[in-house]
């Protein structure tokens, strides 16, 4: 039987969806959210798996973690950018700090649009 999800996991869930559309990633049939297991979280505050073959995405967000949507961007925008790799990209400092600008920016854009309308 599969664990049932908590009411923030399901929120979370429906962001990662919601934000696969505006990044226009239709191919990615699956994206699951998932909190973090110890040893993740004591190395980064988020995580993604991606298997091509199933279109599967599955995302790991650390649970202390302040800024969960903009982590879910971030690890959405691995999978944009480099779901096309069997594995990820090295491990590159310039690289994350560009994701994490340009996550920071798209939640930023996403409310601040909603204030204007």
């Amino acid at each position: 039987m599969p664990a049932v999800k908590s009411k923030r996991l399901l929120e979370l869930q429906a962001l990662a969806e919601e934000w696969a559309r505006r990044l226009g990633m239709a191919e990615w049939t699956t994206i699951n959210v998932l909190w973090a297991n110890k040893k993740e979280q004591k190395e980064v505050t988020g995580c993604c798996y991606w298997h091509v073959p199933e279109s599967l995405v599955t995302i790991k967000i650390d649970r202390a973690e302040p800024k969960k949507e903009e982590t879910l961007v971030h690890e959405l925008l691995h999978v944009l950018l480099e779901g096309h790799l069997s594995e990820a990209r090295p491990y590159d400092e310039l690289y994350e700090r560009a994701l994490n600008r340009a996550s920071a920016a798209l939640v930023r854009l996403k409310y601040d649009g909603r204030r204007e309308e």
